[in-house]
């Protein structure tokens, strides 16, 4: 199993969001969460991905009881794109990926060591 859940149940204060969720999804299968809002689709992704802690239960993802682990090997996009939420997605992808080459990038910015100033 690639993914992997045992009673998992997340709340938050009085409302539960996730009750008692078991499931398992093989490598190769196609999964998908439906449901209308509030019925803890992205709570329950946000679990598995190590952003909130549930407050009951196990998780697998990838072999690692700590999704955190994971993290290099798995690519979310929420649909709530925390940096600017007026921003097409195509645009906050781009924006992200110039980002990561500045911090991956040996040399800094535009050839400049990272605590020299351009």
């Amino acid at each position: 199993m690639i993914i992997e859940t045992h009673g998992l149940r997340k709340q938050f204060g009085p409302t539960l969001a996730v009750s008692d969720l078991s499931l398992g999804v093989r490598e190769g299968e196609v999964f998908g969460f439906l449901g209308p809002n509030g019925a803890g689709k992205t709570t329950t992704i946000r679990m598995l991905l190590g952003i909130i802690d549930p407050s009951e239960g196990s998780r697998v993802v990838l072999g690692r009881n700590r999704p955190l682990e994971a993290a290099q090997e798995i690519g979310y996009l929420p649909e709530e794109r925390g940096l600017y939420p007026a921003m097409h997605a195509r645009d906050a992808i781009a924006f992200i990926i110039l980002v990561l080459i500045l911090l991956v990038k040996p040399d800094g910015i535009m050839g400049k060591g990272p605590t020299e100033k351009v």
